[in-house]
């Protein structure tokens, strides 16, 4: 005996049959079954029909939600913005692997390609997702320690996770969050021991140790 759906409005019965489709569409992509689908619902196969057409309906709401970028603005609205650099990025990274990894699965596990006008609009106007709005809002209140615009520090981070969650990209090896942040903050050239840094420093100032330690100053040649 199929089981008797909970009484829902149509618009909750929708969100709670794709919420139990994403993880089915994710394993199986578009041979996923209806039949499969309601039991994952909890509710009888005629009920899918009730408020959605036919499966690929089903489908194409699963990908619309995963592309939903209003969830993913809301974990950036919580975070505190004002908290240290070293705190903030690996925050940043981490939601947007999140994103980066459910979407990628998803399309690729339905073949689904972005229509031209959609790829267009997303390269021209980046800058005015509200995911990118949000970083790019939170990376300007640290300005005065980023070396680049936080505009392009923004784009930069997104490259990053997009090309270190993508499995083709990555070759299977995705990149940890530790290791995006450490290629953002601190770049992958070794750094100098300290003391070995302190004397390039004095050197381009002029200074030696013991002219500073002294306070005296080089004397320079008289002219004849």
């Amino acid at each position: 005996m199929s089981p008797r759906a909970a009484p829902l409005s149509p618009d909750e019965r929708r969100a709670s049959i794709v919420a139990a489709a994403m993880p089915l569409v994710r394993i199986h992509g578009k041979d996923v079954t209806t039949r499969q689908i309601a039991e994952a619902a909890g509710v009888a196969e005629g009920t899918l029909f009730r408020v959605f057409d036919d499966k690929e309906a089903i489908v194409q709401a699963v990908v619309s939600s995963v592309l939903d970028s209003g969830p993913v603005v809301s974990r950036l609205d919580a975070i505190d913005a004002q908290r240290p650099i070293d705190e903030l990025v690996p925050e940043l990274v981490s939601i947007l692997q999140h994103r980066m990894r459910d979407v990628i699965e998803i399309m690729m596990a339905v073949r689904w390609m972005p229509p031209e006008h959609i790829s267009r609009q997303r390269k021209d106007e980046w800058q005015n997702d509200p995911i990118m709005h949000r970083i790019i809002e939170m990376l300007s209140g640290h300005g005065d320690e980023l070396s680049i615009p936080a505009q392009q520090a923004a784009k930069i981070l997104r490259l990053l996770v997009f090309a270190g969650t993508h499995p083709m990209i990555s070759d299977g090896r995705p990149l940890e969050t530790d290791e995006i942040v450490g290629a953002l903050l601190d770049g992958i050239r070794r750094r100098p021991p300290a003391k070995f840094a302190q004397r390039i420093r004095r050197l381009r100032i002029g200074t030696t140790p013991s002219a500073k330690s002294s306070g005296r100053t080089t004397p320079t040649a008289k002219s004849p």
